[in-house]
């Protein structure tokens, strides 16, 4: 800018035409009118038209690279565009948050307002539930994944080694004293107060007298007193 106004000046006092200095005397006379008017049309770029042109034109590349650099700058100031739901802090945050899925968060608007709110990762629990119901979160998760356009990862918490006995006849189960004996076998049969089907023959074999077995994680400890074929 500050170039374009020094040139408009420029212009302004060619425009006008400088002056011809004044005549000198000499010891052959003065300087004659017509070697003074001369003078004055001869001055830089040639005459004044021609000065005016040149100076029009280097002006008018100056004002379109101006004008280029002006637009490259904003388009780099400018803000990229964004969907109105990616420009909350939820698509801007760095760190990853993980959400376990239950009873409470199995509908996909739950699952959807999880998303929103920050989730990352949606861990499914297979130690509870069916494998259907699982099927059902996963094809949740992904129809969520798949309407806001942005990958959601799926962390399976797989359930290591569980060995669990068959079921009692009471429904409620059954309450064990301290010390008392208790036989795991390879009955069928629902259990009850002293016995209970044991669906691992290998457990059997392999049990020796003195081996301590832990029970629902480790609450309920027995030890193995005897054993016979088919029960401990």
């Amino acid at each position: 800018e500050e170039y374009l106004k020094q040139r408009a000046n420029e212009g302004n006092t060619a425009a006008t035409a400088p002056t011809a200095p004044p005549a000198l005397a000499s010891s052959s006379g003065p300087v004659s009118s017509i070697d003074s008017a001369a003078a004055t049309t001869s001055v830089g770029y040639g005459s004044a038209s021609s000065y005016l042109d040149t100076l029009s034109r280097t002006d008018a590349i100056a004002a379109d690279m101006l004008d280029s650099s002006r637009k490259a700058s904003t388009a780099a100031s400018a803000p990229a565009k964004t969907d109105n739901f990616k420009s909350s802090p939820r698509w801007r945050k760095k760190t990853k948050q993980l959400a376990t899925l239950g009873p409470a968060s199995s509908d996909f608007e739950m699952i959807e307002k999880l998303f929103l709110a920050g989730a990352d990762v949606f861990r499914l629990n297979f130690s509870h539930g069916e494998h259907a119901q699982k099927k059902e979160l996963l094809d949740i998760i992904r129809a969520v994944e798949a309407k806001y356009d942005h990958p959601i990862a799926i962390l399976g918490d797989l359930q290591g080694p569980k060995i669990r006995t068959g079921t009692f006849a009471n429904p409620a189960g059954e309450l064990l004293q301290a010390g008392q004996i208790f036989r795991f076998d390879s009955d069928e049969t629902p259990g009850n107060a002293q016995r209970v089907f044991l669906p691992h023959p290998e457990i059997l074999e392999a049990s020796e007298v003195g081996h301590v077995l832990l029970i629902d994680d480790g609450k309920v400890k027995v030890v193995v007193s005897g054993k016979g074929p088919g029960y401990l």
